[in-house]
């Protein structure tokens, strides 16, 4: 989406700003943004998207796709977020865009693998063999293997901590507007002032999850 690029850029704006050794050109290339003048010298990062990507292999301006082919030339290193959809046909045409025969690929998720439990793990087994069987797991302070990563990142602060609470409300006969409370977050409140105005009054208990 165009929020992750907008954060993965400018990640890589304060990064590469408080310990790059060099100038960097930096290149937006999202949001209807199809062309970019590379500069001849320095290192370069471009964020760009999946959907992108994709028009560029289905454009008929020699133009645009000559540029793509000089990026794709001079790409070293080449970072895909949403790892797990790497195999899948799109953004498989999408990623080869932007490799040649030298470029270091890295994939990020936070699901890695493409099946759920019961299910065949065909195209779990495809996603890690495209990755070459390379998975990068995260280290503690001292260098060793974590157990719970969630944990770890939890408490460093990367992660948000997770807050349960629950709640008793006077209920409205029948379930309709207990069902709309668990499915629209929107009208939570509205949904709320029905049910405890109405008779007669029963006392379920609901039990909601917040991140903050």
């Amino acid at each position: 989406s165009d929020e992750l690029c907008e954060q993965a850029f400018d990640s890589i704006l304060h990064i590469w700003g408080a310990h790059g050794s060099e100038s960097a050109q930096l290149i937006k290339l999202w949001g209807g943004r199809e062309s970019v003048r590379l500069e001849k010298n320095g290192p370069k990062f471009i964020v760009t998207s999946f959907q992108t990507a994709y028009k560029v292999l289905h454009t008929n301006d020699d133009e645009r796709f000559a540029m793509f082919a000089e990026i794709r030339r001079k790409c070293g290193a080449l970072i895909v977020d949403e790892a797990h959809q790497s195999t899948a046909p799109t953004y498989q045409e999408a990623i080869e865009l932007f490799s040649n025969a030298n470029t270091k690929i890295l994939g990020l998720t936070a699901t890695p693998g493409r099946h759920h439990v019961g299910q065949d793990g065909e195209e779990t087994s495809d996603l890690a063999s495209f990755y070459n069987g390379n998975k990068i797991g995260i280290l503690d302070d001292e260098g060793k293997e974590l157990a719970n990563p969630i944990e770890f990142l939890t408490e460093k602060g990367i992660l948000s901590v997770e807050y349960r609470a629950r709640f008793r409300a006077k209920s409205c006969r029948g379930s309709s507007h207990i069902g709309a409370i668990g499915y629209t977050c929107e009208s939570v409140k509205e949904n709320w002032q029905k049910c405890g105005s109405n008779k007669p009054r029963r006392h379920p208990r609901s039990s909601l999850s917040a991140r903050t």
